[in-house]
């Protein structure tokens, strides 16, 4: 959330927002909620709120419905030059690329407004040694789980994290405040 705010606040286009978090309060809606300019992002109509759980997970069929949704916005001014699907820490990047792939093979009227570009993963450098060293599953961690989907449960964290990096064009370290210099 942090990047995707740095990006909103320095920004010269427009950029339309699919925000997902999977918690029972939508925090990072709340986090982006405003741009440099002090402009709520609802009223301008740039961001389009997945509430009820992951893109990737449950909510699959929530992400391309949502995306044409923000882009019908675009009649109410300029277009976007970009349009980001901000995911919740425990998502599964290759199934969206898959999401995006298979609307592209069938000829969606999505796929004919915008392509997946870049698959950017941040990683907590603060935190990341430690849970790729940890076998435990996703349900054992409260705090990774605050969604009731079930399927992503019995993964492991460590698959979780290896396949974020792996599907990733991009790996943004984050925290890097907080690490020595020979962990990094």
């Amino acid at each position: 959330t942090t990047l995707l705010k740095h990006w909103l606040e320095s920004a010269k286009t427009r950029i339309g927002v699919v925000v997902n978090d999977v918690a029972a309060v939508n925090i990072d809606a709340k986090l982006i909620k405003s741009q440099g300019s002090g402009v709520d992002l609802h009223t301008r109509g740039d961001t389009i709120q997945l509430e009820n759980g992951c893109a990737c997970c449950s909510l699959g069929d929530e992400l391309i419905p949502s995306i044409l949704d923000l882009l019908a916005l675009e009649s109410e001014g300029e277009s976007f030059s970009h349009v980001i699907v901000e995911l919740s820490g425990v998502a599964e990047p290759q199934r969206v690329r898959d999401i995006f792939f298979e609307m592209s093979i069938s000829g969606s009227e999505l796929a004919q407004a915008v392509e997946l570009s870049k698959v950017v993963t941040v990683i907590d450098s603060s935190t990341f040694c430690m849970d790729y060293m940890e076998y435990s599953e996703l349900m054992d961690r409260p705090e990774l789980m605050d969604c009731d989907n079930m399927e992503v449960g019995d993964l492991k964290v460590v698959g979780l994290l290896v396949e974020q990096v792996e599907v990733a064009d991009i790996v943004v370290l984050n925290k890097t405040d907080l690490v020595e210099g020979v962990s990094l």
